[in-house]
């Protein structure tokens, strides 16, 4: 068996990508699965287009929790009501950007953050 990656190298350290906003272009549902495979839920993906960065993907949002800026992947979960729960990152990031449903993030600019490891991600505060 021939491997094609073995004479990658090093490349050179490249800068951090800034916090701007950004245009949604795209949502996406996709299924999370932990490490042996087992699926955990469902994940709102949000392809948009960075000014520096071309084309990323969101999938975590920073937003306010009990008074305090908290961080959270984008889980689509629904309350007894089949809704989006009101207290959930989701809904935080919806009601920020004066949505009322998912699809009506499609074509909207958004803020982002730097969360705790250096990646970017939506911000809801």
């Amino acid at each position: 068996m021939e491997y094609e990656n073995l004479d990658l190298e090093i490349g050179k350290e490249q800068p951090p990508i800034e916090a701007k906003k950004v245009l949604v272009l795209s949502l996406e549902e996709r299924n999370v699965k932990n490490k042996e495979g087992k699926e955990v839920g469902e994940k709102l993906v949000m392809k948009v287009n960075h000014p520096d960065a071309g084309e990323i993907e969101l999938s975590k949002v920073k937003y306010i929790k009990n008074k305090k800026i908290s961080e959270s992947g984008l889980w689509i979960t629904k309350d007894r009501d089949g809704n989006i729960p009101f207290n959930s990152a989701l809904a935080s990031l919806l009601r920020y950007n004066k949505c009322t449903k998912l699809k009506d993030m499609n074509g909207k600019e958004i803020e982002t953050d730097i969360d705790d490891n250096g990646f970017i991600v939506a911000k809801a505060f």
